[in-house]
């Protein structure tokens, strides 16, 4: 029997940390790490068979939890949401199918798992079966919506999965306490257990819908910000394609007017004139007084040097040479252009704006700093805080897209105020 208990951990274990796996990103690309982490908890799980219900099944979810931080980058109170979901999905499916073989078997529902080894290793096998089932589900259900929802969202799912699991915990320290026999108990239980399982069902899926709405908000802030930016950048095109064309009448004269200054020897007059076109030239756009060797980052910062410049905000940068790094080119177009329009938004507010960035490799990761003026006695960093633009709901979204690829590349953003300078620092390993 203790094979059979060992076994069974085990199976759990690996249908539990698959399913993970298939939802959140690994930190190390070997499977065994996987596999090992799996089996140990499979045995802690195993050696606690004589204990309390509670305190193991306490320890059961925190050694997973511990496991799972380990093994995936995804944050903890997401990890604890599934967690807590998964081992409710093993409870649950054991009161609901202990009850129908209770009644199929006629026997009590201890009977049905410990009576007999046959009749254990059948009947758990089969409930095993449609443990990978549900798990599978779930997979479909979440795998095509984001899980990145606010903090504040998944504390609640917590609360709520936490009460469907503690729930379920009692069902199952309800039946060691008797060895009812009786079919129509055994009928009431499963359906008083079969309808909490559908209300959870539920419960799941109007979350699911929720990430779901939440992505394509997400779709429509990310349109939504490009088109904006494409405004802007067309009018600025526009602009300039006007002075180009009275820069290039302007040229025409000023030459026609300095060949004959030269002519007639008038030189410095000349020089003079020749002066005024080169200025005129520059102003056409605006260059960066410093390059990083980097394309899309030197391309960004040309763009917004522009915008800063239209919008009359005091914009300093100071890049360093980089190395080739293995950063997708638009994750790193969005990082550094949601930094810069949150920082341009931000101290716009103030009287004398300014912003400043600095780009350098420490230690094998790109670290980008950008720091923004704002008003007096502004508040400490907040989620609300992040976005000063009015429709916070959705211009959050910025924040949320830096986080996600700051998580994918192993790194992390961190927020600070002082003497009325709010500054972000993103680091990505390269």
């Amino acid at each position: 029997m203790d094979i059979l208990n060992l076994s069974l951990c085990v199976t759990e274990n690996l249908i539990l940390f698959a399913f993970f796996n298939s939802l959140f990103q690994r930190r190390r690309k070997n499977v065994l790490i996987l596999l090992i982490v799996a089996l140990s908890n499979a045995f802690i799980v195993f050696e606690l068979a004589n204990v309390n219900t509670y305190i193991k099944s306490v320890i059961n979810i925190a050694c997973i939890i511990i496991g799972s931080v380990i093994l995936f980058k995804e944050k903890i109170y997401v990890i604890s949401a599934f967690s807590l979901l998964s081992i409710y999905i093993f409870y649950i499916t054991d009161v609901i199918f202990g009850n129908v073989f209770s009644i199929v078997l006629g026997q009590s529902f201890l009977g049905v798992f410990y009576q007999s080894f046959a009749n254990r290793l059948i009947v758990c096998y089969i409930i095993k079966a449609v443990n990978a089932a549900l798990f599978y589900l779930l997979y479909k259900m979440f795998s095509k919506v984001e899980i990145n929802l606010g903090k504040s969202k998944w504390l609640v799912f917590n609360v709520i999965i936490g009460a469907l699991y503690f729930i379920s915990l009692m069902f199952i320290y309800i039946y060691p306490q008797n060895s009812i026999s009786d079919n129509i108990v055994s009928a009431l239980f499963l359906i008083i257990s079969a309808s909490f399982f559908a209300m959870s069902v539920l419960v799941l899926y109007f979350y699911a819908e929720l990430c779901a709405s939440f992505q394509e908000k997400k779709k429509l802030y990310i349109l939504e910000t490009s088109f904006a930016a494409i405004e802007e950048k067309m009018t600025m095109l526009s602009q300039t394609s006007e002075k180009l064309k009275k820069i290039r009448h302007d040229i025409h004269n000023h030459l026609v007017n300095a060949l004959v200054m030269i002519k007639s020897g008038k030189t410095n007059e000349a020089y003079r004139l020749v002066t005024d076109v080169e200025k005129c030239v520059d102003d056409i756009s605006v260059d960066i007084s410093s390059s990083s060797g980097n394309s899309v980052i030197d391309a960004v910062i040309a763009y917004k040097a522009a915008v800063a410049e239209k919008r009359k905000i005091s914009f300093e940068y100071k890049l360093e040479t980089l190395p080739n790094m293995n950063i997708d080119f638009w994750e790193l177009s969005s990082v550094l252009s949601n930094l810069l329009d949150n920082a341009f938004e931000a101290s716009s507010k103030d009287e004398a704006p300014r912003v400043s960035l600095k780009i350098y490799i420490y230690k094998k990761y790109l670290t980008i700093i950008i720091s923004n003026s704002c008003p007096p006695n502004s508040e400490k960093p907040s989620d609300s805080f992040l976005t000063s633009k009015e429709d916070k709901e959705n211009h959050g979204f910025g924040h949320k897209i830096i986080e996600e690829i700051a998580l994918k590349y192993n790194g992390s953003v961190n927020y600070s105020i002082k003497d009325n300078k709010f500054t972000v620092v993103v680091i990505l390993n390269i």
